[in-house]
């Protein structure tokens, strides 16, 4: 049997936006309260870590309230965000050039990668499937098999 997170968009997409809102709001802090020698790329570091957060609000309204079209841009912003910041730390000097730090920048990368590479994929699917179901219920709303015409239709207008 398999947990509820794994078997619901809905439910992974609201664990990964609240997951995104509060990394990004500890990077925020943590830029603010231990300062890194980030050299010329600090502010473009602070608009990534800055932007985190509220992307992560807005991913969250978004699915909650089964925005189609909202969720399609964040998700998207989201991925060119998380590539700017990929960016970001590949260009950082080394601290130091021990193997230790090494393994651990590289190791660190790559799991960023694949998480947002997972979370991305989950808010695409989610934005797929909020966008066909619009459109379904968008279709029989206009005159599909749901839809009400003939004096039927009239009677039930007039009853209105």
């Amino acid at each position: 049997m398999c947990c509820r997170c794994c078997t619901s968009l809905k439910v992974a997409g609201v664990w990964g936006s609240s997951i995104q809102m509060a990394l990004g709001t500890i990077l925020l802090l943590q830029f603010f309260i231990l300062p890194e020698w980030l050299g010329e790329y600090y502010y473009f570091y602070l608009a990534y870590v800055s932007t985190l957060a509220p992307l992560g609000a807005l991913i969250f309204l978004a699915i909650l309230k089964e925005i189609g079209w909202l969720l399609k841009i964040t998700s998207t912003l989201f991925i060119l965000l998380q590539l700017y910041g990929l960016s970001i730390r590949l260009m950082l000097p080394m601290e130091t050039t021990e193997t230790f730090h090494m393994l651990r920048r590289i190791l660190t990368l790559f799991f960023a990668i694949v998480l947002t590479a997972i979370y991305s994929f989950i808010l695409i699917l989610h934005s797929r499937k909020l966008t066909s179901s619009a459109a379904m219920s968008t279709t029989d709303s206009i005159g599909g098999e749901a839809g009400i015409s003939g004096e039927a239709g009239e009677a039930s207008a007039t009853a209105l």
